[in-house]
Parts: C-alpha cells; sequence; structure tokens
C-alpha cells in the first residue's frame, strides 16, 4: 500500500507538508471534524499503563491505569488536554474502591476488580460520568 501525501478534509485535499504536526501513515481512517482531527481505528496508549493507589484524590497521568486499593475516590484531576475539552480515560481496578459524588465524578459506583471503568469527562459541568 502506498503511503499517500495529502489528508483529505470534507472539502479538499491538504498537502501532508501543510500540516502543523508530523503525522506517520497508519491503516486507519483519518477525517476533519471542524478543526479537530478524527482517527477512526486502533489506536495505542503510547506508554504502559501505571498502577496508582486509591486516593480521595487521584490524578491520572495517561489514558489507561491501574488503581489499587480501598479508599473511596472523590475527585479525579482531569490531565491535560481532557482538562480543555473534555475526553475518557480507562481504569482497571486491582482493588475494589468506590467513587463518591462529593467531588467531581457525577455517579457513585463500586469498582469491580479487572473489568475496566471508563470514566468520560466533561468539560462543561466539569464532571466524570463512570461506565458502570
Amino acid at each position: 500500500m502506498a503511503v499517500p501525501n495529502t489528508f483529505a478534509s470534507a472539502t479538499s485535499p491538504i498537502p501532508l507538508a501543510n500540516l502543523d504536526a508530523n503525522f506517520a501513515y497508519y491503516d486507519a481512517a483519518l477525517s476533519a471534524s471542524g478543526a479537530n482531527l478524527v482517527f477512526q481505528g486502533l489506536q495505542a496508549t503510547k506508554q504502559t499503563a501505571p498502577t496508582i493507589a486509591s486516593a480521595t484524590t487521584i490524578a491520572p497521568t495517561t489514558s489507561v491505569l491501574f488503581v489499587s486499593g480501598v479508599t473511596p475516590v472523590v475527585t479525579i484531576t482531569a490531565p491535560t488536554p481532557i482538562s480543555l475539552t473534555g475526553g475518557q480515560i480507562t481504569i482497571i481496578p486491582t482493588g475494589i474502591f468506590t467513587t463518591t459524588i462529593a467531588g467531581n465524578i457525577a455517579l457513585a459506583s463500586t469498582a469491580v476488580v479487572g473489568k475496566a471503568l471508563i470514566m468520560t469527562y466533561n468539560q462543561g459541568t466539569l464532571k466524570w460520568y463512570p461506565s458502570y
């Protein structure tokens, strides 16, 4: 498969040399949505998932992380760029902690060891919304 030399937007192709980033070619669909690039397909996280201990406030630094312990999580510090526009993190519990609504988490939940907990941050409400 040949590496394309243009990025097709909704209206016209843009030469890759004119983009403000260094893009490598991936066998995934790219599309433009307003001022944003939308990647469809598999994406690597670029980092190994760290383990952090549950605490009243946790501050993830990667998009996927393991959380150990049983201390209730009240607040999750949204990392940049999620704090600016919203986004998701995936927590893989290794301990049975809970989340509460006393901070910036919209729904109380109980972690299930080994079951991914997807947390979606909404910049408009400044709240995290858990998948379970």
